[in-house]
């Protein structure tokens, strides 16, 4: 029924994946504007459905004070935490930006132990990975995957959601 016509549906839209979609499009906005963020239940919604919006968006990277270096995908293929996670779960602050780590030349990066060679390894495949970022003055922008534009659309995500049913 809720498939589309072409698909041999009704055309009726499924309201659960249109709410996730119209709860991101939310996120899309708090990540690119200035907003203040609250416990409402509204926050709570949209906390809910974060981690599909977060599956969706890479940073670009400005100036880097509103990309999380471990946990947001910003360079490479996924976020660091995910391409190196014996790093991840060894550093003393995960939750720490990529303009933090830059402009203290990574000396706020530290870890609770000291490495064997394969992590010495790893991380310097980290450090080469990101040996080409340079920051720069404007904001850190979220760039939506599921469109050419890189801007978010209800659609987009609508119809990433339904495919997946």
């Amino acid at each position: 029924m809720s498939f589309s016509r072409d698909q041999g549906g009704l055309g009726v839209t499924d309201l659960d994946i249109k709410n996730i979609s119209l709860l991101c499009k939310w996120l899309w906005k708090l990540e690119n504007e200035d907003g203040k963020r609250g416990q409402s239940h509204f926050w709570q919604g949209l906390m809910q459905v974060k981690n599909i919006f977060i599956n969706c968006c890479r940073k670009q990277v400005g100036n880097g004070d509103r990309t999380c270096f471990w946990e947001e995908h910003w360079i490479g293929d996924a976020p660091l935490c995910s391409k190196f996670p014996r790093l991840y779960n060894l550093t003393n602050k995960q939750f720490i930006s990529v303009s933090a780590v830059f402009k203290s030349q990574w000396q706020c990066i530290s870890f609770r132990r000291s490495f064997c060679e394969e992590t010495l390894e790893m991380r310097t495949q980290l450090r080469m990975l990101c040996l080409g970022v340079c920051l720069n003055e404007e904001h850190d922008r979220c760039i939506w995957k599921l469109t050419n534009s890189g801007q978010f659309s209800i659609k987009s995500l609508y119809n990433m959601l339904k495919d997946k049913q």
